[in-house]
């Protein structure tokens, strides 16, 4: 078990029932998350899991501060997570960072990566009372070693982003987060985009990072071989809400909802047997027009009537909670064995 699963100390970021729509011309709007509430504790590895289209790179957007919520809240360490203006950031969130899954997206290819680290470390020291110049060589030694702590020489403050291999840029993407000094990463697909040696390379950076550092880590992806190797708790997404949350150990020895025990089947397992992982059957419905009740019935081979007709909320697993592990929850009328009118939230 790694080590902070389940934790169940105070949360450092905290969701309750965020809802975000997209408009659509001549269509309902699209609800990318429909009522997702999310905790996650100082030092915490969650893994966010889904297909694309269930809402994972929204919910990371939104939990950041640069896509605003259309109802619900969000706060970071007590404060409030909001749209993020034009031009400046609460300083109270300068210790909650992004990692994109393209770099590029957070480079500006125009400046050196380490005029861009040196960049964050003026605004840190600024948030806090301390003035420095843009060009301090004090913001350059800890641009060092930022880039230093990720894998990368010193002499990578002198590059372009375009100098970079996709790893590397990745790295210094990252380096230029922790120069922020992070309490928290959320990093959205950061290594769809790699090939795999890169992949494994900068998955366990960032695991190293949370354990070392004690920086939390809400850790996106739509791999779950990679997610089960580093998070401590995974949350399962579903067009736009959390199906089931628990600890890795949970998730994968005892699954409990069908679109899970789904994602699970379709990770290839490198036994030598030759047996082919099996695809989801279906296609995710569309956000604007989700079916009635339980959004993954029209996909599931396990459909009630109540499946039909009633959302399940997400309520604990009997028997998971322990004095040190959080229970898991699931939002499923078979796997709760329950009538609707029985359930609640």
């Amino acid at each position: 078990m790694t080590a902070n699963a389940g934790n169940t100390a105070a949360p450092l970021l905290r969701a309750d029932d965020v809802v975000v729509e997209y408009p659509r011309k001549g269509l309902p709007p699209m609800r990318a998350l429909a009522g997702v509430s999310l905790e996650i504790a100082p030092g915490e590895i969650v893994g966010i899991v889904g297909e694309s289209g269930c809402g994972k790179s929204t919910l990371a957007r939104t939990i950041t501060g640069l896509v605003p919520a259309h109802s619900g809240s969000v706060s970071f360490d007590g404060t409030a997570v909001g749209a993020m203006g034009r031009r400046r950031r609460d300083p109270g969130l300068l210790p909650l960072q992004m990692v994109f899954q393209d770099p590029n997206a957070s480079l500006n290819p125009r400046r050196t990566v380490g005029a861009q680290i040196e960049e964050i470390v003026v605004a840190r020291d600024r948030a806090h009372g301390v003035k420095r110049a843009r060009r301090d060589p004090q913001a350059a030694h800890e641009a060092a070693g930022a880039l230093r702590r990720v894998g990368l020489p010193d002499r990578a403050a002198e590059k372009y982003p375009h100098e970079f291999s996709g790893g590397q840029r990745q790295r210094a993407a990252i380096a230029r987060a922790l120069a922020a000094r992070p309490r928290m990463i959320v990093a959205d697909e950061p290594v769809s985009a790699l090939d795999a040696s890169a992949q494994a390379a900068v998955a366990n950076l960032l695991r190293d990072l949370s354990r070392e550092e004690g920086i939390a880590l809400a850790f996106i992806s739509h791999d779950l071989a990679v997610v089960g190797a580093l998070a401590d708790r995974v949350v399962v997404m579903y067009l736009g809400r959390v199906v089931e949350t628990g600890t890795v150990e949970q998730i994968w020895n005892a699954p409990q909802h069908p679109y899970t025990r789904a994602l699970l089947a379709a990770v290839p397992v490198p036994d030598g047997t030759g047996t082919r992982p099996k695809a989801l059957a279906g296609e995710i419905p569309d956000p604007g027009s989700p079916p009635p009740g339980c959004r993954f019935h029209p996909r599931c081979p396990l459909t009630t009537d109540h499946c039909r007709t009633r959302e399940p909320v997400l309520l604990p697993v009997p028997g998971t909670a322990t004095a040190d592990t959080a229970g898991a929850r699931v939002a499923c009328w078979v796997a709760q064995d329950r009538e609707p009118a029985d359930a609640t939230a």
